[in-house]
């Protein structure tokens, strides 16, 4: 995690496909030609995000419930 230009906005690196991220997030997030976005965070094709948080910690803390929410197995 990297913080970016001296603002509240953190830069995380992650390894999923990003096919895979906007069919999970496709219905929340829009999408314009570079990312997926919202109002505190942008997922861009290469595979940063970049996410509008106070410290290192509330970026991580964000990303992390954000992942898990969107990629835990939905109960039957």
């Amino acid at each position: 995690i990297m913080k970016y230009c001296g603002e509240n906005k953190y830069r995380i690196k992650h390894s999923l496909a990003y096919q895979v991220i906007k069919e999970r997030v496709g219905k929340i997030f829009k999408e314009n030609d570079y990312c997926l976005y919202s109002e505190d965070i942008l997922i861009f094709r290469n595979g940063l995000i970049m996410v509008k948080a106070p410290s290192k910690e509330k970026a991580r803390s964000i990303v992390t419930k954000a992942f898990l929410y969107w990629f835990m197995p939905i109960p039957l």
